[in-house]
């Protein structure tokens, strides 16, 4: 007989407590409704490293009993999920969280990622910031490749404070990494939409020297390459979003 969501729930909870061995407060089921809000129903399965970090991976219930009505075993579920935990734990994203603590093995990952300040409210308490107008510069750290998708976690008051170090040190640091991170970039419409190739110019290389002129400011020699200064300048990141795959990892700091 094919049991009903709620009792997928409760049985894929029971079955994944006897698989891994994690104590009862370890996996925990959260509605989407819940605070804080969700993107679907999730079962959380928390591994404590220490007293201020705990290692999270949160399954996607929904998508896991859609594959159950399709025809998907309870057993085969559970064996993946295992599986999927086992590649998690020796992922980059995985060894890298274990550096944040140590200051000189994560520094050369910090990096600036900006926030909208009114609609990050809760996500940016107890983080590092700066700001300039209703935009939050915030502090990060890059935590590897996983699952092809780039990972990264905000650095908390407290891991800085235990890194004893300068902060107006640090977030210059960090402001330094991210232009080798993601340097900003000058694109050609006309190049963009004819060439699938076209990753833009670096306008502000700080490796070499150059002189101000006037074509920075919009007027160029060539007005056919550049459309008479129409151009578009915009950030060269190459991180992707996560896809809504059925395990998302997360390394979580807490005071």
């Amino acid at each position: 007989m094919e049991m009903t969501y709620e009792s997928f729930v409760e049985t894929l909870r029971s079955e994944l407590l006897e698989a891994t061995g994690y104590d009862e407060e370890m996996i925990c089921y959260k509605q989407e409704t819940e605070y804080p809000p969700t993107s679907g129903d999730r079962l959380l399965l928390k591994r404590q490293r220490n007293e201020e970090i705990m290692e999270v991976c949160a399954l996607y219930v929904q998508d896991l009993f859609r594959e159950y009505q399709n025809g998907w075993s309870m057993e085969a579920i559970v064996r993946e999920i295992v599986e999927r935990l086992d590649a998690i734990a020796r992922s980059e994203c995985f060894q890298r969280s274990r550096n944040l603590e140590d200051y000189d093995k994560i520094k050369e990952d910090l990096f600036i990622r900006l926030l909208n300040i009114e609609k990050n409210q809760v996500e940016l308490e107890d983080c590092i910031y700066r700001t300039i107008g209703d935009i939050a510069l915030v502090l990060y750290a890059r935590m590897g490749e996983l699952n092809g998708s780039s990972a990264s976690i905000k650095i908390k008051r407290h891991m800085l404070e235990k890194w004893e170090q300068e902060p107006k040190q640090v977030f210059e640091e960090a402001l330094l990494n991210t232009y080798f991170i993601s340097p900003p970039r000058i694109y050609c419409w006309e190049k963009l939409i004819f060439d699938p190739d076209y990753a833009g110019e670096n306008f502000m290389n700080l490796l070499c020297d150059y002189k101000l002129k006037k074509d920075v400011l919009g007027k160029y020699d060539n007005p056919d390459e550049w459309s008479c200064g129409n151009f578009s300048a915009r950030c060269g990141r190459a991180d992707r979003a996560a896809d809504g795959g059925r395990i998302l990892y997360g390394v979580y700091q807490h005071s």
